[in-house]
């Protein structure tokens, strides 16, 4: 009777440990989800710098790499250095963390003229993955603009 009771316990383990696999499948991100911002500022020295957060998988260890806003393409202040422990999670929820990005974006391209608003960028991770991730919105004024504040 009691080896009936322990074959029991252990099949309830393994459907247990199954069925909580599986719903810890399902919770998985398919990419990063960045938050929505809003972020106004000026060109100046041609060197800007803006910080994006977002959720992703507890799991990932990739970092980003680079991004792309419009013409302009943002580079991590950290530099190029990429290892685990250098990931710093911001908060910590069950599935996802929330991290942040502090970028230094870099215009190749001529001077804009008037306001430059991005909504969306391209994401670029260490890992080679690559996303279209809406960001809200970020302005861009030209050089020379004073708040009508």
């Amino acid at each position: 009777m009691k080896e009936r009771f322990f074959w029991i316990a252990l099949g309830l383990i393994a459907v247990s440990w199954t069925l909580n696999s599986l719903y810890s499948q399902s919770k998985q991100l398919t990419e990063p989800i960045f938050l929505d911002h809003y972020i106004e500022m000026t060109m100046g020295d041609h060197n800007y710098h803006l910080t994006l957060y977002y959720l992703t998988n507890k799991n990932d260890r990739s970092r980003i790499s680079h991004v792309r806003l419009g013409g302009l393409d943002g580079y991590p202040e950290n530099g190029f250095i990429y290892n685990d422990n250098s990931i710093y999670n911001m908060d910590t929820y069950r599935h996802h963390v929330l991290r942040s990005v502090s970028v230094r974006l870099q215009n190749y391209e001529t001077d804009i003229m008037t306001d430059l608003i991005l909504n969306d960028m391209v994401v670029y991770f260490s890992d080679g993955r690559q996303t279209n991730a809406s960001i809200g919105e970020v302005i861009i004024h030209p050089e020379g603009y004073h708040s009508r504040q």
